[in-house]
Protein backbone atom coordinates (compact mmCIF):
# COMPACT_ATOMS: atom_id res chain seq x y z
CA UNK A 1 0.00 0.00 0.00
CA UNK A 2 1.44 3.34 -1.14
CA UNK A 3 2.06 5.91 1.71
CA UNK A 4 -0.47 8.37 0.31
CA UNK A 5 -3.08 6.09 0.59
CA UNK A 6 -2.78 4.93 4.13
CA UNK A 7 -2.64 8.47 5.04
CA UNK A 8 -5.77 9.26 3.04
CA UNK A 9 -7.76 6.35 4.32
CA UNK A 10 -6.88 7.20 7.96
CA UNK A 11 -8.47 10.62 7.60
CA UNK A 12 -11.35 9.22 6.00
CA UNK A 13 -11.74 6.79 9.30
CA UNK A 14 -10.90 8.75 11.62
CA UNK A 15 -13.81 11.27 12.47
CA UNK A 16 -11.94 13.75 14.63
CA UNK A 17 -10.47 17.10 13.93
CA UNK A 18 -7.11 16.70 12.54
CA UNK A 19 -3.93 19.55 12.32
CA UNK A 20 -0.84 18.82 9.52
CA UNK A 21 2.40 19.07 11.42
CA UNK A 22 5.98 17.79 9.42
CA UNK A 23 7.34 14.28 11.10
CA UNK A 24 10.28 16.47 11.63
CA UNK A 25 8.24 18.80 13.99
CA UNK A 26 5.90 16.18 15.65
CA UNK A 27 5.99 15.70 19.16
CA UNK A 28 6.78 12.41 20.78
CA UNK A 29 2.83 11.84 21.78
CA UNK A 30 2.29 12.41 18.17
CA UNK A 31 4.90 10.08 16.75
CA UNK A 32 3.95 7.76 19.40
CA UNK A 33 0.49 8.03 17.71
CA UNK A 34 1.70 7.91 14.21
CA UNK A 35 4.16 4.87 14.93
CA UNK A 36 0.78 3.08 16.57
CA UNK A 37 -1.24 3.86 13.62
CA UNK A 38 1.56 2.68 11.30
CA UNK A 39 0.87 -0.72 13.24
CA UNK A 40 -2.59 -1.19 13.00
CA UNK A 41 -2.31 -0.52 9.26
CA UNK A 42 0.56 -3.38 9.07
CA UNK A 43 -1.67 -5.70 11.03
CA UNK A 44 -4.68 -5.03 8.96
CA UNK A 45 -2.43 -5.77 5.68
CA UNK A 46 -1.49 -8.72 7.48
CA UNK A 47 -5.05 -9.91 7.69
CA UNK A 48 -5.03 -9.66 11.40
CA UNK A 49 -7.93 -8.79 13.39
CA UNK A 50 -8.05 -5.78 15.02
CA UNK A 51 -11.36 -4.81 17.22
CA UNK A 52 -13.36 -2.24 16.14
CA UNK A 53 -13.38 -0.60 19.56
CA UNK A 54 -9.77 -0.61 19.36
CA UNK A 55 -9.43 0.95 15.95
CA UNK A 56 -11.53 3.44 16.46
CA UNK A 57 -9.95 4.62 20.35
CA UNK A 58 -6.43 4.65 17.82
CA UNK A 59 -7.93 6.72 15.50
CA UNK A 60 -9.13 8.92 17.61
CA UNK A 61 -6.21 9.13 19.28
CA UNK A 62 -7.30 7.83 22.39
CA UNK A 63 -5.12 5.07 22.34
CA UNK A 64 -1.28 4.86 21.30
CA UNK A 65 1.88 2.88 22.69
CA UNK A 66 4.61 4.15 23.90
CA UNK A 67 7.03 4.07 20.99
CA UNK A 68 9.09 7.25 22.18
CA UNK A 69 9.72 6.00 25.50
CA UNK A 70 9.92 2.30 25.97
CA UNK A 71 12.33 0.01 24.07
CA UNK A 72 10.20 -3.38 24.33
CA UNK A 73 7.81 -0.89 22.21
CA UNK A 74 10.50 0.32 19.63
CA UNK A 75 12.88 -2.07 19.24
CA UNK A 76 10.90 -4.75 17.52
CA UNK A 77 10.50 -2.05 15.06
CA UNK A 78 13.95 -0.71 14.61
CA UNK A 79 14.77 -4.45 13.92
CA UNK A 80 12.35 -5.27 11.85
CA UNK A 81 12.59 -2.08 9.41
CA UNK A 82 16.72 -1.94 9.24
CA UNK A 83 16.83 1.17 10.95
CA UNK A 84 20.21 2.56 11.37
CA UNK A 85 20.69 4.81 14.68
CA UNK A 86 23.86 6.89 15.64
CA UNK A 87 24.09 9.75 18.30
CA UNK A 88 25.77 12.69 17.76
CA UNK A 89 29.32 12.89 18.47
CA UNK A 90 29.43 16.48 20.00
CA UNK A 91 26.12 16.42 20.90
CA UNK A 92 25.46 13.62 23.65
CA UNK A 93 21.17 14.68 23.22
CA UNK A 94 20.92 14.21 19.44
CA UNK A 95 20.18 10.91 17.73
CA UNK A 96 20.20 10.16 14.14
CA UNK A 97 17.73 7.22 12.61
CA UNK A 98 17.65 6.18 9.19
CA UNK A 99 16.37 3.13 7.26
CA UNK A 100 19.41 1.15 6.21
CA UNK A 101 18.16 0.34 2.76
CA UNK A 102 18.85 4.37 2.32
CA UNK A 103 22.35 4.27 4.41
CA UNK A 104 23.73 1.25 1.57
CA UNK A 105 26.26 -0.98 3.29
CA UNK A 106 29.72 0.22 1.51
CA UNK A 107 32.22 0.90 3.64
CA UNK A 108 32.08 4.59 4.61
CA UNK A 109 28.21 4.92 3.84
CA UNK A 110 26.95 8.50 3.91
CA UNK A 111 24.47 9.69 6.53
CA UNK A 112 22.39 11.73 3.87
CA UNK A 113 19.80 14.00 4.68
CA UNK A 114 17.76 13.83 1.73
CA UNK A 115 18.20 11.89 -1.32
CA UNK A 116 16.85 11.33 -5.06
CA UNK A 117 16.44 7.48 -4.51
CA UNK A 118 12.76 6.22 -5.68
CA UNK A 119 11.68 9.10 -7.13
CA UNK A 120 10.93 9.94 -11.33
CA UNK A 121 13.88 10.67 -12.84
CA UNK A 122 11.99 14.26 -14.23
CA UNK A 123 11.49 15.01 -10.39
CA UNK A 124 12.96 18.01 -8.74
CA UNK A 125 12.07 17.66 -4.82
CA UNK A 126 14.19 14.69 -2.76
CA UNK A 127 12.88 12.73 -0.16
CA UNK A 128 14.30 13.16 3.30
CA UNK A 129 15.66 9.97 4.61
CA UNK A 130 17.73 11.02 8.16
CA UNK A 131 15.58 12.29 11.11
CA UNK A 132 17.15 13.78 14.49
CA UNK A 133 15.53 13.13 17.61
CA UNK A 134 16.50 13.50 21.30
CA UNK A 135 16.49 9.92 22.22
CA UNK A 136 17.39 6.91 19.40
CA UNK A 137 13.42 5.97 20.13
CA UNK A 138 12.41 9.35 19.11
CA UNK A 139 14.98 9.24 15.84
CA UNK A 140 13.57 5.93 14.78
CA UNK A 141 9.72 6.70 14.79
CA UNK A 142 10.33 9.77 13.17
CA UNK A 143 12.11 8.05 10.72
CA UNK A 144 9.55 5.16 10.13
CA UNK A 145 6.46 7.62 10.60
CA UNK A 146 8.10 9.81 7.70
CA UNK A 147 8.73 6.11 6.16
CA UNK A 148 4.71 4.97 6.02
CA UNK A 149 3.13 8.32 5.77
CA UNK A 150 5.35 10.75 4.06
CA UNK A 151 6.79 14.04 5.58
CA UNK A 152 3.91 15.82 6.03
CA UNK A 153 1.20 14.23 8.16
CA UNK A 154 -2.37 14.92 9.37
CA UNK A 155 -2.40 13.95 13.62
CA UNK A 156 -5.67 14.64 15.86
CA UNK A 157 -5.72 18.08 16.95
CA UNK A 158 -5.63 17.27 20.71
CA UNK A 159 -2.04 15.48 20.43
Amino acid sequence: MERSQSNSMTIARCGCDMSPVKVVDATPSQLDWLVTLAELNRSEDEGDHIKDWVKEEILSGARSNPYTREEAWMWPIIDREGIALRRLERRNKIWMAIRSDDLGDEPGASWKDFTFKDLPKTAATSRRQCFIGVTAFEAAARCHAAWRFGETVVVPAHL
